[in-house]
């Protein structure tokens, strides 16, 4: 008889006066449920990013972020007395959970993932961009086979990279990238490699 799935957090940002202000860091934590009208249950991400100038002529930005999706972020059961598993991103009402048409409406890892991610992204005035990322973590990490889950059923070891680079025309822009993820999934105990290339063309006609 519930009306609904309340969700409810904490969002932090905060620019110290170094380095020109150049510096930030940053935060989340979110409570699956309420206890004594606070949100519990906390899953959450944090992450400290830099933007300046690399020459004269890029704009860059460098970041690092963890993030969790397991209601733990605090501890082993978050005061709860659970294991937080199938928690964050599952729900015993309503069983799509925290996703829409079959994809996660909040972190793309979806449930019970805990990630770290490096990046940075290069922008030139002239229309030039690069970008990379580094990605490590797990998956899923509730063990039990979850069919809504929306990138693995079972849990998973992974590591991936990616980079791309793209560039505007006058009848619009093109990207071009490569990523290379590894993946140990646990449940049967097998590593495979996949290699990924792509070639993107967007025009305003």
């Amino acid at each position: 008889n519930e009306p609904g799935n309340q969700l409810a957090g904490f969002d932090l940002r905060y620019t110290p006066p170094w380095f020109d202000r150049s510096l930030a860091f940053y935060g989340q934590v979110i409570g699956e449920d309420e206890a004594g009208g606070l949100p519990s249950q906390y899953m959450g991400q944090g992450g400290v990013e830099w933007s300046g100038a690399l020459g004269k002529r890029w704009s860059t930005r460098f970041f690092a972020e963890y993030s969790k999706t397991t209601c733990d972020v605090f501890g082993a059961s978050d005061f709860s007395g659970g294991d937080g598993f199938n928690c964050a991103y599952a729900h015993g009402t309503y069983r799509t959970g925290y996703r829409y048409r079959r994809r996660s409406i909040g972190h793309g890892a979806d449930n019970d993932a805990e990630l770290i991610t490096f990046g940075t992204i290069l922008a030139a005035k002239d229309h030039l961009r690069w970008q990379a990322q580094v990605r490590a973590g797990r998956l899923n990490e509730g063990g039990d086979p979850d069919p809504r889950h929306t990138l693995t059923p079972t849990p998973q070891d992974v590591v991936s990279f990616d980079v791309s680079h793209s560039r505007t025309f006058r009848y619009g822009s093109a990207e071009i990238g490569a990523g290379y993820e590894w993946v140990d999934d646990k449940a049967t105990s097998e590593s495979s490699g996949d290699l990924r290339l792509f070639l993107q063309w967007r025009s305003a006609f």
